[in-house]
């Protein structure tokens, strides 16, 4: 059996640097392309795959939100899966 880890958190709480760590620890987050690159500001990269953080933004779109304005409680907890996944133009495991 595969263990699977999925780290998830608020914007600048540390999840870049758990993921790099469960990196190193030998958990594979994603090859070069799945991941995002690294920045001026993030030089080491910040280990959040492009496939999740694409499915994350959808969803507070469909909420009427985005990553700086979140939207309420209320909006994600109404929000139907099979919508996100409609609108979702690729298998969530494929490369882009």
């Amino acid at each position: 059996m595969t263990d699977i880890v999925l780290v998830l958190g608020m914007h600048r709480s540390g999840t870049s640097m758990v993921t790099n760590l469960l990196s190193e620890a030998g958990y594979f987050a994603g090859t070069e392309e799945e991941l995002l690159p690294p920045s001026p500001t993030n030089k080491k990269g910040y280990f959040e795959r492009k496939d999740v953080m694409r499915i994350n933004d959808l969803i507070l779109q469909i909420a009427g939100g985005d990553w700086i304005n979140p939207p309420k409680k209320e909006m994600i907890e109404s929000i139907q899966i099979d919508l996100v996944l409609s609108k979702l133009s690729q298998p969530l495991l494929t490369k882009e």
